[in-house]
């Protein structure tokens, strides 16, 4: 993976990511047919680990499950493992690996979480981490690959071309000073954009994207932003990707994006026509509407395809099976329409 320099010189944060915990993974494959390992004794791969922030969390609560997370980045394996040491956990461990060398002899896993690295890396390590949702997947397994998608990061690659052309004739300095050399063009930009009224009023969303990065902390911009690869794609192109190596995808983890019941008949009645009852067509089409700029897809083996059933009705026993959870006060709910409550539950 050749961006191994950059990482080492401005590391990235680490975070727990709720939406990757194999509980999540798990009730979603379930939601949608699928018969999944119980998440608690299950054994977790997390490519791209770097600190271990978003598994040790998980390793944490479910003693009895085994979690491997591996990260090319010597300096952040070795920090992860120090805290990992230091909290006494026994059944995590954080590996120094090339995800290229990664075989089947590396073993087989309940649930592959590969989170913010797809986009960001070399055709080659995309199509490595595809196949290893393949063949280190066991037959009933779950994978989770996040990546950028389009039509929604259109406009958000004009900035990143900004931001590189910035960094043109400086091709020496540190990752960091990228950044702020980075920042500052597109700052000059945005203010500039708003110096005359008649382009403010049409760029407006685009000069608040600006904005919004200037705001970002400098390791997230840096990777986000300034790497030598960010590689956005369609849905329906990620599904292709996926197809070829013997994989089935399954929804996003975000349900609004995968649920089309939860918005307007009219909007409901087209997307049906569209798709003629393929999800993916349905998905791809929502996407254009909602301007998706980030996926959180869920995949299965395509020898589970016959369990799957996206006709957005799910059965009662399965419903009855989720303990579930609203982030809202008694007083907000209050004043929610029953169509927004169910949009909600779909968020």
């Amino acid at each position: 993976m050749e961006n191994k320099n950059t990482y080492n010189e401005l590391l990235y944060k680490s975070n727990p990511f709720n939406y990757t915990v194999p509980a999540l993974l798990e009730a979603y494959g379930r939601l949608y047919g699928l018969t999944p390992k119980d998440s608690r004794k299950a054994r977790i791969l997390e490519l791209g680990s770097s600190f271990g922030g978003n598994i040790i969390t998980q390793a944490l609560y479910n003693p009895e499950a085994e979690f491997i997370g591996v990260d090319l980045t010597a300096e952040q394996v070795k920090k992860g493992n120090e805290v990992i040491e230091k909290i006494g956990l026994q059944n995590i461990k954080l590996i120094e690996k090339n995800i290229l060398d990664i075989n089947e002899d590396f073993g087989k896993f309940d649930y592959i979480i590969v989170h913010g690295v797809f986009s960001w890396v070399p055709e080659i390590v995309k199509e490595k981490i595809i196949k290893i949702c393949n063949e280190n997947l066991t037959e009933e397994g779950i994978a989770y690959i996040s990546y950028n998608t389009y039509p929604g990061w259109k406009e958000p690659d004009k900035i990143r071309e900004m931001m590189l052309y910035a960094n043109k004739y400086f091709p020496e300095v540190s990752q960091g000073d990228k950044v702020q050399r980075g920042k500052a063009f597109i700052s000059i930009v945005a203010d500039q954009m708003k110096s005359y009224t008649d382009i403010s009023e049409k760029k407006g969303d685009f000069i608040k994207q600006m904005e919004e990065i200037l705001n970002m902390q400098d390791y997230y911009v840096g990777h986000e932003q300034l790497e030598n690869i960010n590689d956005p794609m369609y849905l329906h192109e990620f599904v292709d990707r996926l197809k070829k190596e013997g994989l089935e995808y399954v929804s996003d983890v975000g349900l609004r994006l995968s649920i089309v019941s939860v918005y307007n008949d009219g909007t409901i009645e087209k997307l049906n026509q569209l798709s003629q009852g393929d999800h993916v067509i349905k998905e791809q089409c929502l996407d254009y509407i909602l301007d998706t700029k980030f996926r959180r897809s869920i995949i299965c083996k395509n020898s589970q395809a016959g369990k799957l059933n996206f006709s957005e009705t799910f059965p009662n026993d399965i419903l009855d099976s989720f303990v579930l959870g609203l982030k809202y006060t008694k007083e907000e709910l209050e004043t929610l329409n029953e169509e927004n409550v169910k949009k909600l539950c779909f968020i």
